[in-house]
């Protein structure tokens, strides 16, 4: 599949509001969720986790979607959904130009957010609020596992 197929087969699914799950190649397993925004390079997904309840915004290179495909069993996902009481959440206005603008917006929408620098480290994620994006560097006030 193409760069130009998975931009257009997300943006139709974005249209029409279509559950969708996919691989990367930072994860195992696949990510799940409406897709809410299409970018030049990256997308917004509203996630929903595999105990079926929203599970915030996640934002992804459109080059590391691998395997698109619409999730299985949607009427049963959104009735689960929907008896649970979980209304679809508004989706913020998060710039999915670049990572700069992500974070920039993410982080004046957000007290909180969640970096994973998966190509430079594996495995570590860093947690705080945004302090600032200058020349494609990122300062954040971190929260350690410590809470502090």
């Amino acid at each position: 599949m193409t760069a130009t197929d998975i931009r257009e087969r997300l943006t139709i699914a974005m249209q029409e509001r279509r559950l969708v799950r996919f691989h990367r190649r930072f994860e195992d397993g696949w990510v799940r969720g409406y897709v809410v925004g299409v970018g030049p390079a990256f997308l917004m997904l509203c996630e929903v986790n595999d105990h079926i309840h929203y599970n915030g915004f996640g934002c992804y290179r459109l080059a590391d979607v691998k395997n698109l495909e619409p999730a299985p069993y949607p009427e049963f996902v959104e009735a689960a959904l929907e008896k649970r009481g979980e209304a679809f959440p508004e989706t913020p206005a998060v710039a999915l130009n670049s990572i700069g603008d992500i974070l920039a917006t993410a982080g004046r929408l957000f007290p909180v957010v969640t970096v994973h620098a998966e190509a430079a480290k594996p495995g570590v994620c860093y947690i705080g609020a945004i302090v600032s994006v200058e020349g494609g560097v990122v300062w954040m006030q971190d929260i350690d596992p410590g809470a502090v």
